[in-house]
């Protein structure tokens, strides 16, 4: 049987997002693998910039660089599929110091499974993906391996639907192709 995977994005047009002022002198994205996580703290606190006109969104997902951040929620559900993932624990502050929201970033595998057949856009963009089933481990979310722009993390239909099932806001997914 072929196990169906996705692309896991944050949901475009949600506004505003949280907009960090200190998020590269908090988070070294180089460290955020699994053999260099050690060096990056186990929980960090991030300045998020205090929206004057509306409130602030905090979906259950975001990405921030590129890099994916979990809500406490999401994390939870993440926790039932790979309970011996590394997690780092990331506190977002507003300027006033009056909200703190709780946040993870997944230390995840990166996995050399993108097929040629991929179609990509705008550079590195994958348009259409298709991942090579031999080369897929038994992990319910991961990383594309490689130079590739934006979204790179796959997860598992059974974790996708734990997702969805629990009503997780701002969640987007893209159907991949497996051969």
């Amino acid at each position: 049987m072929i196990r169906k995977y996705y692309l896991i994005s944050q949901q475009p047009g949600l506004y505003p997002l949280p907009r960090t002022i200190d998020w590269n002198k908090v988070v070294d994205k180089t460290f955020l693998t699994e053999s260099l996580s050690y060096k990056q703290p186990m929980i960090s606190s991030v300045l998020v910039k205090k929206s004057d006109t509306v409130e602030t969104i905090y979906p259950d997902i975001l990405f921030i660089d590129f890099i994916p951040v979990f809500s406490e929620k999401a994390i939870e559900v993440l926790s039932i599929y790979e309970p011996s993932m590394t997690v780092k624990h990331i506190n977002f502050i507003e300027e006033a110091g009056d909200d703190i929201k709780l946040y993870n970033i997944p230390i995840l595998k990166e996995i050399d499974c993108l097929s040629e057949k991929t179609i990509f856009k705008c550079g590195r963009q994958i348009d259409k993906g298709v991942l090579i089933k031999e080369n897929i481990p038994d992990l319910s979310i991961f990383k594309i391996a490689g130079e590739i722009d934006r979204e790179r993390v796959v997860i598992r239909t059974d974790f996708a639907e734990s997702f969805l099932k629990r009503r997780l806001k701002g969640v987007a997914l893209r159907r991949l192709e497996v051969v």
